[in-house]
């Protein structure tokens, strides 16, 4: 009888045994599909398309010009990566077989298929160079697909003394899966980015000696950084692309064409080479992300983004009067107003606007003294430092309206320990409008 209980016990188990690995079977199968990686928040839909679409992370932004970059790097035929050590422990060039297969390392399967690209022609569609390159991508859009995304680049490259080499457009293929990327250059003539048609095949991309790339995070203070790096660049390079960043309204009040602005950074060209990021301020705006920065002069730079690189440049916050100044201007009494229209000059100063100090002078005053923007300009620079600081000795009225300021003038960069106290006549008219002279 014991001997037929256990027979069952034993049987009962078996089954259990079988109907638990069944339905680790069955749940295996049906939740197969659903383990690997996953992409966008859980509930969030991805639409695949074949359309362009904004690049909204500085993050992947500067991935992709990380990896146009490496390319870059890839045709300078002075590269150091071309160079070994021999036995005798000299530097000495690998052999032109490895460095053409270093570059086709960096080129889509694709792009190398529709052209027939092998080594012994790869050089029709690549233009190497003699010298280190610096890529600034100036623009670029993505077509959405999984795993594999691909962007569209308009990018300029500059050398070391800033001169630019070459402005391009180009395709790069980031997979995100295998963090590699391919190039497929584009050797047609656009005017846009608009212009060029094309689709995303979504075909992974192997990972070779040549084509890894990392993500490098790009927080405010990166980004304050960059945006910064970039106005040197730009006006050091090609100060038309910058001019073009600026909102025609601002532009035109500043400066009042782009010749202007050509010839104001050729005439301060030693001082923007100088110039050091020193502060960032980010304010979160209903359309925008504004980062105001700071150089070492005082000086604010200030950059409202649409999307990463996409953004309306100012170089103050005086030509068109902001919102903080105009609530700040109307609780003022004149004596105040009178302080922040002359705090408005030293900005000027302090930004070689000469032309827009001059327009500030009385009519008389220019008659009688400067009667053109050169002379005025020279009178400037012999009685006022570099960059000034100033500190109010003195407010007084003297009429209706008018006042007379005594300040005194002190070098902001402490290299002169000189201190120049001068006098200036305000006159304050309706609204936010002034004139100005000096006593002479």
């Amino acid at each position: 009888m014991n001997k037929f209980k256990n027979i069952i016990i034993i049987v009962i188990f078996i089954i259990l045994i079988l109907i638990l690995s069944i339905l680790l079977l069955y749940l295996k199968q049906n939740n197969g599909n659903n383990i690997g990686i996953s992409y966008g928040d859980p509930g969030e839909t991805i639409e695949i398309t074949n359309e362009y679409e904004d690049v909204n992370s500085m993050t992947n932004f500067k991935s992709v010009e990380q990896c146009i970059q490496k390319y870059y790097n890839m045709l300078n035929n002075k590269a150091s990566q071309f160079y070994e050590r021999n036995d005798n422990d000299e530097y000495v060039k690998i052999s032109d077989i490895k460095i053409k297969k270093m570059r086709l390392n960096l080129l889509s399967e694709e792009y190398i298929n529709k052209n027939n690209i092998t080594s012994d022609n790869i050089h029709k569609y690549l233009k190497t160079m003699d010298e280190q390159s610096t890529v600034i991508a100036l623009k670029m859009k993505k077509i959405v697909n999984i795993p594999v995304e691909k962007y569209v680049v308009h990018a300029i490259t500059v050398n070391f003394d800033n001169e630019i080499l070459d402005e391009f457009y180009i395709f790069v293929n980031l997979d995100i899966d295998n963090q590699t990327f391919s190039i497929e250059p584009i050797l047609e003539k656009y005017d846009s980015i608009e212009e060029i048609e094309t689709s995303n095949s979504n075909k992974s991309i192997e990972i070779n000696d040549n084509n890894k790339y990392s993500e490098d995070v790009y927080d405010y203070e990166k980004m304050a950084k960059n945006y910064f790096l970039t106005y040197k660049r730009l006006a050091l390079s090609k100060p038309e692309i910058l001019y073009n960043y600026m909102e025609t309204e601002y532009k035109n009040k500043r400066f009042g064409g782009v010749e202007v602005f050509k010839s104001y950074v050729i005439e301060n060209r030693e001082e923007i080479e100088k110039l050091k990021f020193t502060e960032y301020l980010v304010n979160n705006k209903e359309d925008i992300l504004q980062f105001v920065c700071k150089d070492q002069y005082d000086n604010l730079y200030i950059f409202d983004e649409i999307t990463p690189m996409q953004f309306h440049l100012k170089l103050d916050t005086y030509t068109l009067i902001t919102d903080k100044f105009e609530q700040t201007y109307k609780k003022s009494d004149d004596i105040k107003k009178v302080q922040l229209n002359i705090d408005k000059i030293i900005k000027m100063i302090n930004a070689y606007d000469y032309i827009n100090i001059y327009n500030y002078l009385s009519d008389g005053f220019k008659e009688n003294y400067f009667r053109t923007e050169s002379e005025f300009e020279e009178y400037i620079k012999s009685s006022f430092f570099r960059y000034n600081k100033v500190s109010y000795k003195d407010v007084s009225k003297r009429g209706t309206n008018i006042y007379v300021a005594t300040i005194e003038v002190s070098d902001l960069t402490e290299e002169s320990s000189e201190i120049k106290e001068l006098s200036i006549i305000i006159q304050l008219n309706d609204e936010f409008d002034f004139e100005m002279s000096f006593s002479m």
